[in-house]
């Protein structure tokens, strides 16, 4: 972290790649490795604690973080000064560690985001829950998702049941033991993701389809608590591609609650551009 001299902006720099993190290995669209967009909300989450601005009001995903299986990226967060009401502008961009010595490549924007300070007049988010639902088969849920061109290994591959109710789905989330720790995340990013298979899990899709459902915005999106290798996902449908979530502990403890999630088609040749 690097505070940028008159301006009161702060710049994050970093590295990220398959071999330093190779559980991101086990996230893969179309063949590629995919930094999953709930590593974006988290980090962007984690650096609005650090100054003093959690809340994560609206986060834009405009391009996915490809790696490639032999090279890092260099990333840099770049947060604006606050303004009057404490709110600072971030976004996050990258470009291969290969590149900057001897040819500098261009800077690839992945996001943009709005941080905000935590009102202590604001109300909690809506408590809402669901009752007893239609179980929902979830037998070769992942096998289908890999036909589609969503490839999860065996640590995406954590949910473990789910329910529906009209537009509200609930489903339970679990890490295996090797992962539990989590050590650096307020939330893991593949329990994250994990639970956003819900969705999937209870979505129509065209068979013929060449296309995938990943997330592109985030609205309200609050941690409240360290979350451990279980939780509890309740989603509300607010839009054939939109969607309120709260994720709880098993007993029911509030870990974030997102008050919007808007998804995007993604297609193999997008994702090979972004590459």
């Amino acid at each position: 972290m690097t505070e940028l001299p008159g301006s009161g902006a702060v710049l994050f720099t970093g590295r990220v790649s398959a071999g330093s993190h190779p559980w991101l290995a086990e996230h893969r669209v179309h063949g590629r490795v995919l930094v999953p967009g709930t590593a974006l909300v988290e980090l962007a989450a984690w650096v609005g604690a650090e100054l003093g601005a959690p809340v994560v009001d609206e986060l834009v995903v405009k391009a996915p973080v490809v790696l490639d299986d032999d090279d890092a990226l260099v990333l840099q967060v770049l947060v604006e000064r606050e303004d009057e009401s404490g709110a600072r502008g971030i976004t996050v961009h990258s470009r291969p560690v290969s590149a900057v010595a001897a040819h500098p490549a261009e800077w690839s924007e992945h996001m943009s985001a709005v941080l905000s300070p935590v009102d202590a007049d604001a109300s909690e988010p809506d408590s809402w829950t669901a009752g007893p639902g239609v179980p929902v088969p979830l037998d070769g849920l992942y096998e289908r998702l890999a036909d589609f061109g969503l490839d999860y290994g065996p640590l995406f591959r954590g949910l473990r049941s789910v329910e529906q109710d009209g537009r509200t789905v609930v489903g339970r989330v679990e890490m295996d033991e090797a992962h539990k720790d989590a050590a650096g995340f307020v939330l893991h990013p593949a329990l994250f993701d994990a639970a956003l298979h819900a969705i999937a899990a209870t979505a129509e899709r065209d068979a013929d389809a060449d296309d995938v459902q990943l997330p592109f915005s985030w609205t309200g999106v609050r941690l409240h608590r360290p979350a451990d290798g279980a939780v509890r996902v309740l989603i509300r449908q607010l839009s054939p591609r939109s969607y309120r979530l709260r994720l709880t502990t098993p007993d029911g403890e509030l870990i974030v609650s997102v008050e919007e999630l808007t998804v995007a088609e993604v297609t193999a040749q997008q994702i090979a551009a972004a590459g």
